[in-house]
């Protein structure tokens, strides 16, 4: 919910530059998984009790609902379409938010989900079990994806100046090359750490960012909420099985197995997902005057 509603005020209110907007709000989400593993096992050891975290960025959370209520305008909350967005004629984009294009990104959407939470549920779990790292070289692995997460601002960027569906197909070929290393041959940390950067980078800050964006131009203007929801829809329900899967997959394959399957082959169904998607029948960035 939270999520949603915050895609659908960005979305509407930085109407033109959304991808830029949405990569802002990548870099904040990509710097909490940063520092979010260990800031939280410095308050568990500090504490003594595994419950300390918790306790802390709950504290944290009704601080930032105080300082949200206080501090951010409802004219931005309730912007609709963006200063200028009524004044185009959007006739090219169909008028459903249930198109062909809401199918072609979904199913990419579906795919990050599954890719990206299946990557960072049990990557922890391959650190420790499979390769043998300790739990502080684990949680800094973990962190540096979050650090990856961060490149959102220049996907975003990407996205609002090129085609999105060919930006999100190298993101899938990108994550699939750098999860063939990561469950087939690395085995030192350093080598770890560089690859859950790009990790992070690519199924999250390129991924995540530009698969809202697209999701939300792929319906008219009025209709962004819906797209956001739409986005939230197919990529956190797949997201909810991706740990049960790769899980499922780990039993029967092993470690390699399971990030061949998941990780590396099923982004092709995400590249498939994208080959529905006609970018002429997309709402198209206003690109900034010349001279």
């Amino acid at each position: 919910m939270q999520a949603t509603a915050l895609y659908a005020v960005v979305g509407a209110f930085f109407f033109h530059r959304r991808a830029v907007a949405a990569g802002v709000v990548g870099v904040a989400f990509g710097a909490g998984v940063f520092l979010g593993p260990l800031v939280g096992n410095g308050i568990a050891g500090a504490w003594g009790d595994w419950r300390g975290p918790f306790f802390v960025f709950a504290a944290a959370g009704l601080v930032v609902a105080l300082l949200i209520a206080i501090g951010v305008s409802r004219t931005m909350t309730e912007s609709v379409t963006g200063t200028t967005a009524s004044t185009t004629d959007y006739g090219y984009v169909p008028a459903s938010p249930f198109n062909r294009n809401t199918l072609g990104i979904g199913i990419a959407c579906a795919v990050s989900g599954l890719v990206f939470y299946g990557f960072l549920g049990l990557y922890p779990t391959f650190l420790r079990e499979h390769l043998g790292f300790g739990a502080g070289q684990a949680a800094l692995a973990v962190s540096f994806s979050g650090f990856g997460a961060m490149m959102a601002l220049p996907a975003g960027w990407l996205g609002d100046r090129f085609n999105q569906r060919n930006l999100l197909g190298l993101a899938f070929l990108a994550t699939s090359a750098t999860a063939t290393l990561t469950y087939q041959y690395a085995t030192s940390a350093p080598a770890q750490y560089v690859l859950a950067f790009l990790m992070g980078a690519f199924a999250s800050g390129f991924l995540f960012t530009n698969c809202t964006t697209a999701m939300q131009r792929a319906v008219r203007p009025e209709h962004v909420g819906r797209g956001s929801g739409l986005f939230m829809l197919t990529y956190y329900v797949a997201a909810a099985f991706s740990g049960l899967l790769f899980a499922r997959l780990v039993d029967e394959f092993g470690w390699g197995g399971a990030g061949l399957w998941q990780l590396t082959v099923l982004p092709a169904l995400g590249i498939a997902g994208l080959a529905l998607v006609d970018t002429s029948r997309m709402v198209v960035p206003r690109r900034p005057a010349a001279g």
